[in-house]
């Protein structure tokens, strides 16, 4: 039987998917996040959880990104 204060537990400290964060030059205070707060001067996407389809191709999407990065 799931409890209200189990799916809150979940909610707050389950599996998060992978982050993508960067900086921004824009101050925003329209998004606070319930994790995350005030957002402020930079962007977060959350990836969402990846499957074992995307687990075999996370290689490859860390590469890009950071070569993007660079």
């Amino acid at each position: 039987m799931t409890t209200l204060r189990a799916i809150s537990f979940s909610k707050k400290y389950g599996p998060r998917g992978i982050l993508h964060t960067w900086a921004s030059d824009t101050y925003d205070r329209s998004i606070p996040d319930v994790r995350f707060g005030e957002i402020g001067k930079q962007k977060i996407i959350d990836t969402c959880l990846p499957d074992e389809a995307r687990l075999e191709q996370l290689d490859t999407e860390y590469f890009d990104v950071a070569f993007k990065f660079l």
